[in-house]
């Protein structure tokens, strides 16, 4: 509410109007900055941490339910790591936007005149801690919003191809990103608001009237009645509708590319690895039939009468050959044949 009290705007059409009329829309994008380094620090951790522990849980064909409840529980300890380290822009985010003029003014006002002298301020007057003001309404609040998102949008998304869309198709990624930021916002909307006004409000020495995160909210329904702490919910669905869509689409085709450069880049190692594996083979192959002639030459040269390479005995030849032609007579066969012609002369008979 404004300095006065009253709310200084109806609704989001009333907001953005009444923001532009009196600062333009430099006022539309004051906080900017901040914003910035918020959603790198914070969307880096959450789907950074979020695809490294998926991986590590997974188990290939288990249960649809156990492997939804396994992709919440990543989803939430991957937000807690962003919470942390984001939270300190988060926090300059919140101030900043919330600054104003005499007519957009929301809450209690800080006059930082940039991020650098919004870091030296709150390390003046509030001390390091205070860059972590407000951190478990933050961190409650991106662990819900991350276990949802992220388990949300593949369970849509595999219901969707499940039911014939392909699971490349953009209007696959457009439909299952709206339902998540749906999704994300109805669960995230108690704890969004909590933690803007934990942040917003002045140091516990300087007036601060909550505690903590269920502090907020029952202050809140007690003053302004349960619908006061989904106020802003069109606003913010407004924001995190397209972000959804935004952010799962270039995850997607980031995705893919990554997967293509991947196989691109794995082609000539496996190429050099089938070389390899076929150099392996071949001098295996060659080895075995070095082995194997190596037997089979030293069983010939252990047969007696066989010289080997350096000119040993050889295997004598035979002493008779058996003769041939019909007069041969009975045992021709046993009989041996001369081996010179003096023998031959020797053995003649006078006629």
């Amino acid at each position: 509410r404004g300095a006065a009290g009253s709310a200084p705007y109806s609704g989001l059409v009333s907001g953005l109007l009444t923001v532009y009329k009196h600062e333009g829309l430099a006022g539309l994008q004051r906080g900017l900055g901040a914003a910035s380094l918020l959603q790198f620090s914070n969307v880096a951790c959450r789907f950074g941490f979020y695809d490294l522990f998926k991986r590590a849980v997974t188990v290939p064909g288990e249960d649809a339910r156990v492997a939804h409840a396994k992709a919440m529980g990543v989803g939430a300890a991957s937000g807690l790591i962003a919470a942390v380290v984001s939270n300190p822009f988060f926090l300059l985010k919140t101030r900043f936007q919330a600054a104003g003029g005499e007519h957009t003014a929301v809450g209690h006002q800080y006059s930082y005149g940039s991020l650098t002298e919004a870091v030296r301020d709150i390390h003046a007057t509030e001390g390091a801690t205070g860059f972590f003001k407000g951190l478990p309404a933050f961190a409650t609040r991106v662990v819900v919003a991350s276990s949802v998102q992220l388990s949300t949008y593949d369970l849509v998304k595999a219901r969707l191809v499940a039911a014939g869309l392909g699971p490349d198709r953009a209007h696959t990624h457009l439909t299952a990103s709206l339902a998540t930021g749906a999704a994300v916002v109805a669960a995230m909307q108690p704890f969004d608001f909590a933690c803007t006004r934990m942040m917003n409000e002045p140091p516990a020495h300087m007036g601060g009237r909550y505690a903590n995160v269920l502090d907020v909210l029952v202050q809140t329904v007690r003053h302004e009645g349960p619908a006061a702490v989904y106020a802003g919910v069109l606003a913010n669905y407004a924001r995190f509708g397209p972000y959804c869509v935004l952010v799962f689409l270039f995850l997607e085709q980031f995705r893919r590319a990554s997967a293509a450069a991947w196989r691109v880049e794995e082609a000539p190692v496996a190429a050099w690895r089938r070389e390899e594996e076929s150099t392996v083979a071949e001098g295996q192959a060659k080895a075995v039939s070095e082995v194997m002639q190596e037997g089979l030459v030293g069983r010939a040269g252990e047969a007696p009468g066989v010289s080997d390479a350096s000119g040993g005995e050889l295997a004598a030849e035979p002493d008779t050959v058996p003769s041939e032609g019909p007069g041969a007579g009975p045992g021709a066969h046993g009989h041996s044949q001369p081996h010179s012609q003096a023998e031959a002369q020797g053995q003649e008979q006078p006629r």
